[in-house]
């Protein structure tokens, strides 16, 4: 098909490249199956259904439509990040001096994944900012923000 109407013709349709894309990662993917493992290779069988939206127009426009919302998504979320890292360099300047508590009412060190969640560098502090957002032991940051 790419000899019959040029590879210009043919590379210019979005659909054709990701036929080509599909075609050679199977390729490769079937070639790494002799040495790795199966996983690459059914990724590969599984993009085999996206060719089949190129023959479905009212498929076609819906993955359009999902595309183009994805960048808008994408924008929403660059936002929300901005805004909470705005919060945690707030939060870092005007509570990065409290003292820590040492342990907490009902949990200790161990049950944290890293260090505690403090004030005292911006890392910590957008750790802290996303436990307080989604409430997940909240209570403990709090209580280790109290300490006098």
């Amino acid at each position: 098909v790419v000899s019959a109407i040029g590879p210009r013709d043919f590379f210019a349709d979005h659909w054709n490249r990701l036929d080509i894309f599909i075609l050679v990662g199977g390729i490769g993917a079937t070639v790494a199956t002799l040495s790795f493992s199966v996983t690459l290779s059914r990724t590969f069988v599984c993009l085999r259904i996206l060719k089949i939206i190129k023959f479905v127009p009212p498929l076609r426009r819906l993955f359009n439509l999902i595309v183009e919302e994805l960048v808008d998504y994408a924008n929403i979320i660059m936002l929300m990040f901005l805004v909470f890292f705005v919060y945690a360099i707030v939060m870092n300047s005007y509570l990065g001096t409290l003292r820590e508590g040492f342990l907490r009412v009902g949990g200790s060190l161990e049950n944290w994944p890293s260090s505690r969640p403090n004030f005292k560098l911006v890392g910590n502090t957008v750790f802290a900012l996303f436990l307080i957002l989604q409430g997940d032991e909240w209570h403990h940051v709090m209580q280790d923000a109290m300490v006098q």
